[in-house]
């Protein structure tokens, strides 16, 4: 019987999650993450290709794969609390990590814009179902630093197009849609999101005046096989086609 946790999230596509982190282990995230940031880590060394559009990272400076730089991270991101609770929420015996990120969003008083409301998983080179992100607040967010919007139930609605810049985004094509929206959250250090890989999800702008600072994991299902369609997370590992994605960088989490 699935959780009442696992339930909400298969019904709504959504999931508010309390003290994924503690405070010390929140703090460790953040200021590990800075460093990285600092020292131009996952995006130098990454084999992630850095997305052209300068506005990208007006929306959120991105680390790229922190848990191939940092052994913290690596610890964090597979760690059996963290796979625990994916299992769960995912109801899949066996997951494995795609991605982390880093994710930095900049104020709108440094030229921060929103993200627009799109899909994870019409981007992911993935034959099914069954991927799902863990968004993670690393400091104290109020709800006006574009913290993780989320339309209800568009989980079930399959993919829906490739969407994110704002304003050319799935509500600049489907304003009717902007009212279902939920409201952003206010998040305390160490608490976050999780969200189905085909949930449209979304931030507004950060308009709380300092950077906001969170931490996202994508895990999916084992038993996925690889497409081929180009990725800017796969391209150049030397997968195979209609195989599992059985490499180091997609490590299962017990």
């Amino acid at each position: 019987m699935p959780s009442e946790q696992a339930q909400f999230f298969r019904e709504n596509g959504w999931l508010r999650v309390e003290d994924v982190l503690t405070r010390q282990e929140a703090d460790q995230a953040r200021g590990e993450l800075l460093l990285l940031a600092k020292q131009g880590a996952g995006n130098k060394d990454s084999h992630v290709k850095a997305l052209a559009s300068s506005d990208y990272q007006r929306m959120a400076q991105a680390v790229n794969e922190p848990a191939r730089f940092s052994p913290f991270f690596r610890r964090l991101a597979t760690s059996e609390k963290i796979g625990k609770l994916m299992r769960d929420v995912m109801g899949f015996p066996e997951i494995r990590l795609f991605r982390d990120l880093g994710l930095i969003k900049p104020p709108e008083s440094e030229k921060g814009i929103a993200t627009g409301v799109h899909q994870d998983q019409v981007f992911y080179p993935l034959d099914r179902g069954g991927v799902a992100s863990l968004w993670l607040a690393l400091v104290d967010l109020p709800s006006n630093s574009g913290t993780m919007r989320f339309v209800p139930g568009s989980n079930k609605w399959g993919p829906v197009g490739r969407f994110v810049l704002p304003g050319q985004d799935w509500i600049a094509s489907h304003p009717e849609d902007k009212a279902k929206l939920t409201p952003p959250p206010a998040l305390p250090a160490g608490s976050g999101t999780i969200h189905d890989g085909f949930t449209l999800h979304g931030a507004d702008p950060n308009t709380w005046g300092q950077p906001r600072i969170a931490y996202t994991m994508a895990f999916f299902r084992s038993d996925a096989l690889f497409t081929g369609m180009p990725s800017r997370w796969t391209d150049g590992l030397g997968l195979s086609v209609d195989m599992p994605l059985d490499h180091d960088l997609f490590p299962i989490v017990h």
